[in-house]
């Protein structure tokens, strides 16, 4: 028998193939402990759920009732196992957030005629493509007076969506789908969040083509999980939430040291290592951070060392200066270029060499050609210095080391 599959579940596996791998192959058995989210998003959805239940039984709840059955439902249903990872924040504050929400929804939406409400937490089948089905339950369900019908869900989320986010988001459309393949008269479906933590409505539709691409998008998801074969940890925000940290890899080593006293902590094998090997990669740091200082320096010495040897070779007309086992070779070149381009010279010296029919002879301004031109002994003298105010000599220098007795190359 095909299996089916929920929103939830492919999302498990889109988060962290390893959770998938524990929650729906391994199937392992864990008290997962309840967040604070959670729980004040499961209290939240409990008095959306009364509040449209006693309305179509004809009875519209005062929001003060509300206010008291919210505030019944938090008491009844709360444990000092319940999460809390914000360790800023206490549970009084999330009680309160739910009670913003409930008022802030209260208030927007008073008499609550703007849709009937259909279903509440009904549970929907998606007929998806290759015989493959999905499930879900949908928050609300009803059809506004225009007739278009809306899925609404409630979120309890501290962060809110842009709209790009909400037009690509799944769940509600597979939901969509599902409705249109059961109701004929679904012909427009909305789908619409309610950011309650915010006081906001958001919505979004899709068309055929839309919700198509979404059916063999989410097959293809499909069958690439039935496919898997290896399911790695992925470490994310999500990880502060997770159930299994004490046998994934990413983080049972963490948890199984979280509450060693610091004498164990430090003698733990793990602990030991990771603390040497930061060491001496520490070590290997400030080394190499020595050797590089060292050898900038040495680098500047030498620097001004060679421009002593260039200096005292042009002064004295050498090439070879001898030491007492090796012999610097000093070569200094300079070379003629011209303007670039751009520069207003340019122009004026294209048009001398021009003048003199000299253009082809220089090769275009060639670099090269240039250079061995104003080097040339048979140039004009007026010639050569007229080209001479119109272009640069560029002079470098080259020192190398030969010990004694071996050939030049």
């Amino acid at each position: 028998m095909a299996t089916t599959y929920s929103h939830s579940r492919l999302s498990a596996y889109e988060n962290c193939p390893l959770k998938y791998k524990y929650l729906y192959i391994d199937r392992l058995d864990r008290d997962r402990r309840n967040s604070i989210e959670s729980f004040l998003g499961t209290v939240v959805h409990h008095t959306m759920e009364k509040l449209y239940t006693d309305l179509n039984h004809e009875k519209l709840s005062t929001l003060e009732e509300l206010t008291e059955f919210y505030d019944r439902e938090w008491v009844k249903g709360w444990s000092d196992d319940i999460l809390i990872v914000r360790k800023e924040y206490t549970a009084d504050h999330y009680r309160l957030i739910g009670q913003r929400c409930v008022k802030d929804y209260y208030q927007q939406y008073h008499p609550f005629n703007q849709s009937r409400t259909l279903g509440i937490e009904r549970q929907i089948f998606v007929k998806l493509p290759d015989n493959r089905q999905l499930t879900g339950y949908i928050d609300r369900l009803a059809q506004h007076v225009d007739g278009t019908y809306e899925i609404h869900d409630y979120k309890t989320s501290n962060s809110l969506p842009g709209q790009s986010y909400l037009d690509h988001d799944r769940q509600l459309a597979l939901y969509q789908i599902g409705i249109q393949q059961e109701f004929r008269d679904a012909a427009r479906v909305r789908l619409v969040w309610h950011y309650l933590a915010f006081n906001k409505s958001l919505t979004s539709e899709r068309d055929d083509d839309q919700l198509v691409e979404l059916g063999q998008r989410t097959v293809e998801l499909i069958r690439e999980i039935e496919a898997a074969t290896e399911f790695p940890a992925r470490k994310s925000a999500l990880c502060s939430w997770c159930e299994f940290q004490d046998i994934c890899p990413l983080w049972k080593h963490p948890v199984r040291t979280q509450d060693l006293a610091p004498q164990a902590f430090q003698a733990e094998d793990g602990v030991a290592l990771v603390n040497r090997l930061a060491a001496l990669k520490q070590e290997k740091q400030q080394l190499a951070e020595s050797i590089e200082s060292r050898a900038g320096i040495i680098d500047a010495q030498i620097a001004e060392v060679e421009g002593q040897l260039v200096e005292l070779a042009k002064r004295e007309g050498l090439e070879i200066i001898q030491g007492s086992q090796y012999r610097a070779r000093v070569k200094v070149e300079g070379k003629w270029k011209a303007p670039a381009k751009s520069e207003p010279t340019r122009k004026v010296l294209e048009g001398l060499l021009r003048q003199h029919n000299l253009w082809d002879q220089v090769s275009g301004l060639d670099i090269y050609a240039i250079d061995a031109f104003m080097k040339s002994p048979s140039v004009d003298e007026r010639l050569s210095s007229d080209l001479r105010r119109l272009m640069t000599y560029e002079e470098s220098s080259r020192v190398s080391l030969a010990k004694n007795g071996t050939k030049e190359r």
